[in-house]
C-alpha cells in the first residue's frame, strides 16, 4: 500500500495563515515550562529549527499538520519508542465524512488498527455560541456500533470511550476516541456502517450526598434520539504485523507447552501455546486447575525494541484478551488444548492513551523467559 504521506498534495498556506501558525508555535513553546510532563507527552515537541521552517514554510508533513491544528489519532497515542510517531503518522487513514443535523454536525476523521484493533476519531461541532465541555463532576458521551460487519466478526458495540482534554473549553468543539476490539475477521480493508447514537451531556450536583441530582442532556437534547449513520466506510489502514511461528517448547503453567504463534503489530501482540500443559489447564478432569483468566496471565509477554525499551506485560499491566482450550470434550471429540493470549500496549482498559510502536524495531520478545528472535519478513 502507497505510505499515507505519499498520497496527499503538499500542504500551502497563504502569507496570513503562515504568521498566525507560527504565532501559535512560539506560544505553545513559551507555556512549555508550565506543563506538566504527561501533558508534554501528548505535545509533539516542535523545535526552534521548526519555527522559521513554519514562518516561512512551504509545507507541512500530515503529523505536523495534525499536531498544530488540533487533536486527532496523529496526537492521541503514546509514541515513547523510536519510530512508533513516524509509523503512526504514515498508517492512518483518512476518512472525512461529516453528517448534520438541528446545527449539530459529526465528522468522522480517521481510523487505525490491526487484526483485532480499531480506532476512530470523531470531531463534534455544536451550534456557534454553544459551550461544549464537560463539568467537573460531568461527562459528554456518545455511543457507536459497527454493522454489515463480515459473518465471522465479534466484537464490542459500545459507548464512548473517551475524550481528549479540551485545548479550548469554551468553545463549540470536543473530540472522541473511539476503541472497536473484536476477534475473528480482521476488519482491516472492510467496507461497514457505522452508527453514533445518543450523544448526550450530564452532570451531577452535590455528588456522593443524599442530596445528588443528575442533570442530563442541558446541551444536547435537540439531537436526543438522533443516529449518525456514516455508510460504506472502508476501513483502509494498512496490515504490518509481523507473524512468527517458532515452534519451540516453553514453561507454562505446571509443565511446558508449545509456542506456535506470535504476533506483533503497532497496537498489540498475540502470543498462543498449544499441547503439553495446556491440556484440562481449568482443571474439568480433576488436573491442576487455573481458574478465571489466570492461564491468559501466565503467558508473561516482554517486547525488547532495538533502542533498549522493554515493555513488560505484567510490570506495566497491559491488557488485551484471548481465548482458550482445555481438550476436555464431554462428547468425546478431541480437541487440540490451547491458550491465545493478545496484550494490547495500554495501562488499563479505559482507554487511557495507548502505546504504538513500530514493530521493525522490535529486537525480540521473551515468552515466560523463552527469547524470540523478530525477523521482519521482506
Amino acid at each position: 500500500m502507497k505510505n499515507l504521506r505519499d498520497s496527499f498534495e503538499p500542504i500551502r498556506f497563504t502569507q496570513e495563515e503562515k504568521m498566525d501558525l507560527a504565532a501559535q508555535l512560539a506560544q505553545a513553546a513559551e507555556q512549555e515550562e508550565d506543563m506538566t510532563d504527561s501533558t508534554k507527552r501528548k505535545i509533539k515537541k516542535i523545535s526552534g529549527g521548526m519555527v522559521f521552517g513554519v514562518a516561512a514554510a512551504l509545507t507541512l508533513s500530515v503529523g505536523a499538520l495534525a499536531a498544530a491544528i488540533g487533536p486527532s489519532l496523529h496526537t492521541w497515542f503514546d509514541t515513547p519508542t523510536t519510530g512508533a510517531q513516524e509509523w503512526l503518522d504514515g498508517a492512518i487513514a483518512p476518512i472525512n465524512r461529516t453528517l448534520e443535523h438541528n446545527g449539530w454536525t459529526m465528522t468522522l476523521t480517521e481510523c487505525v488498527g490491526d487484526d483485532y484493533l480499531v480506532y476512530l476519531w470523531v470531531d463534534v461541532t455544536a451550534p456557534e455560541g454553544t459551550e461544549l465541555t464537560e463539568l467537573e463532576n460531568g461527562w459528554i458521551s456518545v455511543h457507536y456500533k459497527l454493522t454489515g460487519l463480515p459473518d465471522n466478526y465479534s466484537g464490542t458495540i459500545g459507548a464512548s470511550q473517551s475524550i481528549l482534554s479540551d485545548e479550548n473549553p469554551l468553545d463549540n468543539k470536543v473530540s472522541f476516541c473511539l476503541r472497536n476490539e473484536g476477534t475473528g475477521q480482521s476488519l482491516r480493508g472492510e467496507t461497514v456502517d457505522i452508527v453514533l447514537k445518543d450523544l448526550a451531556d450530564g452532570w451531577w450536583e452535590n455528588p456522593g450526598t443524599d442530596r445528588a441530582v443528575r442533570h442530563e442532556r442541558e446541551l444536547t437534547g435537540a439531537i436526543a434520539d438522533h443516529e449518525w449513520v456514516f455508510e460504506a466506510v472502508t476501513l483502509d489502514y494498512p496490515q504490518q504485523t509481523i507473524s512468527l511461528a517458532p515452534e519451540v517448547e516453553i514453561p507454562y503453567l505446571d509443565g511446558t507447552a508449545t509456542l506456535s504463534e506470535v504476533e506483533i503489530s503497532p497496537l498489540s501482540t498475540k502470543v498462543r501455546v498449544e499441547g503439553g500443559s495446556c491440556y484440562d489447564h481449568h482443571g474439568n478432569s480433576g488436573g491442576v486447575s487455573s481458574t478465571g483468566w489466570v492461564c491468559l496471565y501466565a503467558l508473561d509477554v516482554q517486547l525488547h525494541m532495538k533502542d533498549g525499551t522493554v515493555w513488560n506485560s505484567s510490570e506495566l499491566g497491559m491488557v488485551g484478551g484471548g481465548g482458550c482450550e482445555d481438550g476436555i470434550s464431554p462428547d468425546g471429540e478431541v480437541r487440540l488444548p490451547y491458550v491465545e493470549r493478545r496484550v494490547s500496549y495500554m495501562e488499563n482498559s479505559n482507554l487511557i492513551p495507548p502505546r504504538v510502536l513500530d514493530p521493525t524495531r522490535v529486537d525480540y520478545v521473551t515468552i515466560c523467559g523463552v527469547d524470540i528472535p523478530v525477523t521482519p519478513e521482506n
